[in-house]
Formats: structure tokens, C-alpha cells, sequence
């Protein structure tokens, strides 16, 4: 990978949790203590989901569908990744640790909870609106664009982190509410929450990018590439696989350096 700048390095502890789905639900811990987990309930809050994904994801559920693909299903709609963190938040689950990634959310939930929740939500929750669903849409490309971009700097459970921080950035124009009401219920890591409330942290130059990005002018994208010492050909390059239909996992990987 390449080099990190200096303003990247700063690390925050993570919880690990387990990628065998025999383990849904449990978490790696040297002494685990019991879990009281109250029924399913929706919090009362606004931004409708899309009822597709969840039968979707309710189907891969039941026919025993890798976590992958769940959690791919799940990540295509960011105000139901965003319900599932305040159900987690809002629920007894003896958890007092951040949630730093979509996977890690669906293993302290487990899959037979899981699918008793989105049951619930086709009935209680509405079902998006034609805008509502494109933003959902334009919020999970951002995501994973941040995590392509951050594929230079990062690996691992950053990766995931960097999702949630683009993905999240756009809450307040889904939910139609500040950023720090839409935050206030939800276990981040403090990289994620720094970055989505100040632009600030480990995340935040990326963060900074792509509202510059989206918003300009120009030459704020050229002095933040500058900045993350970021071709314009491997940004080129991310901005087309973001925007390409959302498939698996986004590893580490050094990206060619190219002259532009």
C-alpha cells in the first residue's frame, strides 16, 4: 500500500467479531458476559426503507445465503443499515462498544433476530419514496467510494469504517434531520464520528474530498488529492468501480501509481 500521511495513522480500538456465521450473534471476547436481549421493536423514528431490500434480504436469510451477500443486500440501502444500528442501540444487548461495520452490526444481532426485525419492518416501516430512493442510492456509492479511495491508506476494519463514513455523511438529507440527531442513538468509533460531525480525524480529508467532490469547486479536489498524495488516474479509477453495480467487499489494495 501506499505510504500513509502523518494525519492518518492515529488508530482506534475495535471490536473484532466473528466472520462464521456459526457464531451469529456471539462476539470475540476473553470473558464474554450473558446477553438480555429484549423483542424486536422499531424506535420511533422517520426515513422509509426500501420493502424490495428487505424481502430481499429476508429471503437470503431463510435460504441460508452467505453473510456476505446479507450484508451486501443491507448496504444498498443506507437508512436500513442506519435502523438496524438504532435497533441495536435501542435494544438490550449488553453492548457498550463501538459498532464500527455493517458485518459487525449483523453478528451481535444474529440471523433468526435479524429476520423477526425486517418482518417487522415491512409492516411498520414506510416504503421509500422514488427520491428518497435515490439518495439512499447516491449515499451507498459514496460509501464505497471512500472505502476505494481509502483502499491506498487503509485495510481491514478502516475499510468498513470508511463505508459508514460516506454512506452516513448523507443522513441528514435522507432523514431530513441534523446530522447530530441522527447521530446521537448510534455506538460509532470515534474516527466515524469525528468525521461525519467536524470533518475532522482520520477520516476526515476523505470525508473533505468527496463533498469537494460533489459540491467543488475543482480546485478543492486537486489540493485535497494533493494533500492524500492521490492521482487523479486511481481517483478516476475509484469513482468508476464505486458507481458500478455493489458486489463484495472492498480489500486493500495498492493502486498503481500513474502519471497524469
Amino acid at each position: 500500500m501506499q505510504s500513509i500521511p502523518a494525519f492518518l495513522l492515529e488508530r482506534q480500538p475495535t471490536l473484532v467479531c466473528s466472520d462464521d456465521p456459526s457464531r451469529i450473534g456471539a462476539m470475540h471476547h476473553p470473558d464474554p458476559a450473558p446477553i438480555s436481549v429484549s423483542a424486536p421493536r422499531l424506535p420511533d423514528v422517520t426515513g422509509g426503507v426500501s420493502h424490495e431490500t428487505v424481502r430481499r434480504a429476508l429471503i437470503q436469510v431463510a435460504t441460508g445465503e452467505s453473510l456476505d451477500a446479507i450484508e451486501a443486500t443491507l448496504r444498498g440501502d443506507v437508512v436500513l443499515c442506519w435502523r438496524l444500528m438504532r435497533y441495536i442501540a435501542s435494544s438490550n444487548f449488553g453492548m457498550l462498544v463501538p459498532i464500527d461495520s455493517m458485518r459487525c452490526a449483523l453478528v451481535i444481532v444474529g440471523l433468526r433476530r435479524l429476520a423477526r426485525w425486517l418482518k417487522l419492518l415491512l409492516s411498520c416501516a414506510p416504503d421509500v419514496t422514488p427520491v428518497s430512493q435515490r439518495l439512499n442510492a447516491s449515499a451507498a456509492m459514496r460509501g464505497r467510494l471512500l472505502q476505494l479511495i481509502g483502499a491506498e491508506y487503509f485495510d481491514g476494519q478502516d475499510l468498513d469504517n470508511l463505508f459508514m463514513v460516506g454512506a452516513f455523511s448523507m443522513l441528514p438529507d435522507l432523514l431530513m434531520q441534523p446530522m447530530s440527531q441522527a447521530l446521537e442513538a448510534l455506538a460509532l468509533p470515534d474516527g466515524v464520528a469525528d468525521a461525519l460531525m467536524s470533518r475532522q480525524g482520520r477520516f476526515g480529508a476523505l470525508l473533505n474530498l468527496a463533498d469537494a467532490m460533489q459540491a467543488g469547486p475543482e480546485d478543492e479536489v486537486h489540493r485535497l488529492c494533493e494533500e492524500l498524495s492521490l492521482s487523479g488516474a486511481a481517483l478516476a479509477r475509484a469513482c468508476r468501480r464505486a458507481a458500478a453495480p455493489m458486489g463484495g467487499r472492498v480489500e486493500a489494495s495498492p493502486m498503481p501509481e500513474v502519471s497524469t
